[in-house]
């Protein structure tokens, strides 16, 4: 039962730091929480190059973003 509980409060903390960076990081926070979300976030892996091609950003802005936000 602990480590439920560990987990689900581990999982609201993402979630609290995911919602912080959409909502309060100026200018680019959504471009930060897609990136974000697609590299860490979703249930199927996916490469950085698909995520890459399906934001439209460059090799250079997609790796920033990435560094950027951790």
């Amino acid at each position: 039962m602990n480590n439920v509980i560990l987990i689900y409060g581990l999982c609201d903390m993402v979630h609290r730091a995911m919602t912080l960076v959409k909502y309060f990081t100026p200018n680019f926070g959504e471009e930060y929480y897609d990136v974000l979300y697609g590299c860490y976030c979703r249930s199927r892996k996916v490469a950085d190059v698909d995520i890459m091609i399906e934001f439209g950003m460059s090799k250079a802005t997609f790796y920033r973003k990435k560094k950027g936000s951790k």
